[in-house]
């Protein structure tokens, strides 16, 4: 008998709904409603989330079984270290990437069509390429940038760890979003210069991000398509002076 295969994959099956739950959790920010130590109990978390109570009892159940969250007496729940990340302020905080997830969930139901067809699921399921959503939908545009920020973070910092970006002047970030990996580089080279490139429902986000930052003197922000072309390296300018570079751009992507 394959018990033991057949309990494995069950397993795997039922990794979408916890997910599922996960996303949901994170986008009612029900972990922002308990301080670790403090055990809220349901009714409260219900009442303050608008949400049905008996529902809300059995996903705060089904995750403690998974570690997020934990009953500690009848109907309380209190952090674990996993549901303390999905808090807003948590440090390297993952609520963000959690709804990313929760709003473009649905794409995976796409993924039988791209089986067969090759396409992409996102189109069949959305109705159009994933960037030409989120230009059509502003309202995604600041969860996209968040959530990949989010994603992302710890790749980031270890990539600034291991890679050596010493003696580049001018550095090139192709497809760049609301330039959190760029603004990470240039924060650790203050003698560096930057280049970001993205599409024009994208740019304006990056440019309030490198100004909050302090680094908008520092980066030029240019807009297009890499689907179409990038610009050559001698048409990049630097901030707001319009001074041509003195060297070829490095492309971080």
């Amino acid at each position: 008998m394959a018990q033991q295969e057949t309990e494995h994959l069950t397993r795997i099956m039922t990794s979408a709904a916890l997910s599922r739950a996960v996303s949901t959790i994170a986008e009612l920010g029900i972990a922002d409603l308990v301080q670790a130590g403090q055990p809220q109990p349901v009714e409260c978390l219900a009442r303050a989330s608008k949400t049905h109570e008996p529902s809300h009892y059995r996903i705060l159940r089904f995750l403690a079984g998974h570690g997020l969250f934990q009953e500690t007496e009848n109907r309380h729940f209190d952090h674990t270290p996993l549901s303390a990340v999905l808090r807003t302020d948590a440090p390297g905080s993952y609520r963000a990437g959690a709804q990313l997830f929760h709003h473009l969930f649905a794409a995976w139901d796409g993924l039988h069509h791209s089986m067969q067809t090759g396409e992409p699921g996102f189109n069949k399921v959305f109705g159009a390429p994933i960037f030409d959503y989120i230009r059509a939908h502003p309202e995604m545009g600041p969860v996209f940038d968040d959530g990949m920020t989010s994603l992302n973070i710890y790749e980031t910092a270890a990539m600034l760890d291991a890679y050596d970006f010493t003696g580049i002047y001018v550095l090139a970030d192709i497809g760049g979003g609301n330039g959190s990996l760029l603004s990470a580089v240039l924060a650790r080279y203050p003698n560096m210069k930057g280049i970001l490139f993205d599409l024009g429902h994208v740019v304006g986000r990056a440019k309030e991000k490198l100004q909050a930052a302090g680094l908008a003197e520092r980066c030029s922000v240019i807009e297009g398509s890499f689907f179409e072309s990038i610009p050559a390296a001698t048409s990049f300018t630097i901030g707001p002076t319009n001074s041509a570079s003195r060297s070829s751009a490095t492309a971080a992507k």
